[in-house]
């Protein structure tokens, strides 16, 4: 029946199904990174001891979600390339 319709091509992939645009994880992403320099900046500058596990925790876990934000804003299961 899609045979019959000109200008139409059958997919060999399920669509990919994301809670929001993509323009959404993108600006949360760079956020999040924005986030993980100033914790960084503020930890630096800041007069009192820090224990380590802040200096560690804090930007890793900014700065790996504005990475996974990014990561998922890429629709790769909709790049295709022509032969």
């Amino acid at each position: 029946m899609l045979d019959e319709v000109p200008g139409v091509r059958l997919a060999r992939r399920r669509p990919v199904v994301r809670r929001f645009r993509p323009r959404v994880y993108q600006v949360a992403s760079v956020l999040l990174l924005i986030a993980a320099v100033q914790a960084v900046i503020v930890l630096a500058v800041d007069g009192a001891e820090e224990p380590l596990w802040l200096w560690l925790a804090a930007p890793a876990a900014l700065g790996g979600g504005g990475i996974a934000l990014a990561y998922k804003s890429i629709p790769f299961e909709h790049v295709t390339f022509s032969e």
